[in-house]
This record gives C-alpha cells, structure tokens and sequence, in this order.
C-alpha cells in the first residue's frame, strides 16, 4: 500500500490506492509470505533459481584466499567485525563454496555454524 501511495505523488484518494493494493493482491501470481507480506511467483522463482545454483557449486573449491589475505581483509576493514563474526567468516571466506550455511552456535566440524544466519531449507 505504502508503494501505491507514494507513486501518487499528486495526491489520491485512499479508496483509489486500497482498490489498487486490493487488485495488486488479488493477481494469480502474487503469493503471500509466511510473513504476511506480499511476492511474486516470478520472485520466488528466481530465488530458487540462485540457491540452486549456488547449492550446485558446493565443493568446487573455487576462489579460495590464503589464510593470511582472509585474516589482513577481516583485521583491515574499516567496520570491525566481532569476534563471533570474524570466526564465522574466516572458514566460509576459505571454504571455496558456492554456498556455505550459516547458523547460531559457533564453528563445527563438516560445515560452518555462525553466529548469524539462516538454514537453506
């Protein structure tokens, strides 16, 4: 709603943005989030397009700085990192994943566990 509202940069009648919202929501191709928000079928479709892809490339040991350039691009950055985060960075900053998960609880062997972070699934 909020969008339509500021696309009327004119002015218009809160009727004519709720009958815009409702015809918005109503399209067969506008899902609804676990959140309540709204999304597009095209949108949910390209996301599962770029986890796939980046799940495919889990294992190809692709771009895989030494250790020393991790450590000199975590301790060099103009926004620190906290220590939790910089040990959830450096393993996933090596890994040469296409994809790396990261959750709550720490570092642990056969995969990165950080601090912040979802599941895939």
């Amino acid at each position: 709603m909020r969008e339509f509202a500021a696309a009327a940069a004119q002015g218009s009648y809160v009727a004519m943005v709720r009958s815009q919202v409702d015809r918005f929501a109503g399209r067969d191709d506008i899902l609804v989030t676990g959140r309540g928000t709204l999304t597009s079928a095209e949108l949910v479709s390209r996301e599962a397009a770029l986890i796939d892809t980046a799940i495919g490339r889990i294992g190809e040991k692709v771009a895989q700085p030494d250790t020393r350039v991790i450590d000199r691009a975590i301790t060099g950055s103009d926004r620190p990192l906290t220590a939790d985060q910089a040990v959830a960075v450096r393993p996933v900053a090596g890994s040469g994943n296409g994809v790396d998960v990261v959750r709550d609880g720490g570092v642990r062997d056969g995969g990165v566990q950080g601090v912040h972070g979802g599941d895939l699934a």
